[in-house]
């Protein structure tokens, strides 16, 4: 990359399938064809597999693995969450 080149656009809800704007920093070691059409998220029994098309790229940012790190939530605790998000929103 050039400095100052554009590596990110941020998109608005529309076109974020609803969710607030935000950026994604992912490292691909492959495109499988697939170009930047890839999903935003994974079935849980699959994350094995994307973790090793897609390791964690915390060290490209100087930050620990452990500030990047998937957190499991309880089912239990997921729907109250959601419900107390979407009132807030």
């Amino acid at each position: 990359m050039a400095a100052g080149e554009v590596i990110a656009l941020i998109g608005d809800r529309a076109e974020n399938g609803g969710w607030t704007p935000h950026v994604h920093f992912q490292l691909g070691l492959t495109t499988l064809g697939r170009g930047a059409d890839w999903p935003g998220v994974a079935d849980p029994d699959e994350s094995g597999g994307w973790m090793e098309l897609f390791p964690n790229g915390a060290a490209l940012l100087n930050l620990a693995d452990e500030a990047t790190a998937a957190v499991t939530i309880d089912s239990g605790e997921i729907l109250p969450q959601r419900k107390s998000a979407s009132r807030e929103t």
